[in-house]
């Protein structure tokens, strides 16, 4: 079951021009903007990933009745390889952007994006770039993550693209 859903999310992940960085169980880490793959535009990259997740998000569905939950937000990261197997290396990613994002997707409501405020903002940017008027609400929430730190963040619901106010 756990390899249809790696088939599924892959598929997708080449159809964005994002990288996958790590996979633990049924959770991705993945990239966008770096050029490490080909299409990998830092001008999209935002809307990329979300486009990427409404559509992770709609095959998981049909294929196992799952909703996921997202955490996207945009810095700067590092990769290391910490494996030594040399026909699969493992790759760790770490920095704030790494812990922001996850922490984002431990909190998050399935089916929804969870974005940072930069994240957010940036996306919003992107869309006006692209011709498409979204606005952010009024009043970013704060959001407590699992550790204690306090965020602005924002709910997107990629179906529709348009914020979610909690």
């Amino acid at each position: 079951r756990l390899t249809r859903v790696h088939q599924a999310v892959e598929a997708v992940i080449v159809k964005y021009s994002v990288r996958k960085i790590e996979t633990r169980g049924d959770c991705y880490a993945m990239v966008s903007g770096t050029k490490w793959v080909e299409g990998d535009a830092c001008e999209s990259q935002v809307s990329r990933m979300v486009l990427l997740a409404r559509d992770v998000a709609r095959e998981l569905l049909q294929l196992n009745k799952t909703e996921i939950r997202v955490g996207l937000a945009v810095g700067p990261i590092s990769v290391t390889y910490i494996g030594t197997h040399h026909l699969a290396p493992t790759l760790c990613a770490f920095g704030t952007a790494m812990n922001e994002a996850a922490s984002l997707e431990t909190g998050g409501t399935p089916g929804l994006v969870h974005l940072s405020e930069t994240c957010a903002r940036r996306y919003v940017a992107e869309q006006a770039g692209q011709g498409v008027r979204l606005e952010l609400p009024s009043s970013i929430p704060e959001t407590v993550s699992p550790t204690g730190a306090v965020a602005k963040s924002l709910l997107l619901d990629p179906a529709s693209n348009e914020f979610v106010v909690p």
